[in-house]
């Protein structure tokens, strides 16, 4: 794997890191929600990967492959190109490691929708845990016989 990320500043990587995320979910256009990076959704990231210490190899190669791709068109890094470079360097990044790219994609996104500012902004309700959604009052025995009397069992008993 390449060493690229590592001869960075922790400053230097979180930027790289921020940028990639902004480039994955842009600020909106009307200046209504963040972008990724900007929310601090790279928090998320390296927590997650602190938790994860399994796969954060995987992170730093990737980390360094898209600022590596960067530099190779001339550039200072991913997070000092161009908006158009950036967009090319992830299409490109993306190409050669589908797997990789989704999985940051994911993070990215876990991490952005996981954010209170960016819930209350969607006009959505908090993380319904460890209290759950209410419950509309109902019959829920007869709405599971629904699901019980269709062919092949598609519940488990509790």
């Amino acid at each position: 794997m390449n060493q690229q990320t590592s001869e960075l500043s922790a400053e230097e990587r979180r930027a790289l890191l921020a940028s990639i995320l902004d480039e994955l979910i842009p600020p909106s256009s009307d200046g209504r929600l963040p972008g990724a990076g900007e929310v601090g959704v790279a928090d998320f990231v390296e927590s997650e990967l602190e938790e994860r210490a399994e796969i954060a190899p995987f992170f730093e190669f990737a980390l360094s492959s898209i600022d590596e791709l960067a530099r190779g068109r001339g550039s200072a890094g991913f997070a000092a190109s161009s908006r158009q470079d950036r967009v090319e360097v992830l299409r490109e990044f993306e190409a050669s490691q589908p797997d990789l790219f989704g999985a940051i994609v994911a993070f990215a996104y876990a991490g952005y929708y996981s954010q209170p500012r960016i819930s209350e902004r969607l006009g959505l309700r908090p993380h319904p845990q460890p209290d759950g959604y209410d419950l509309e009052a109902g019959d829920l025995e007869a709405l599971l016989e629904k699901v019980r009397q269709r062919p092949g069992k598609r519940y488990r008993e509790c």
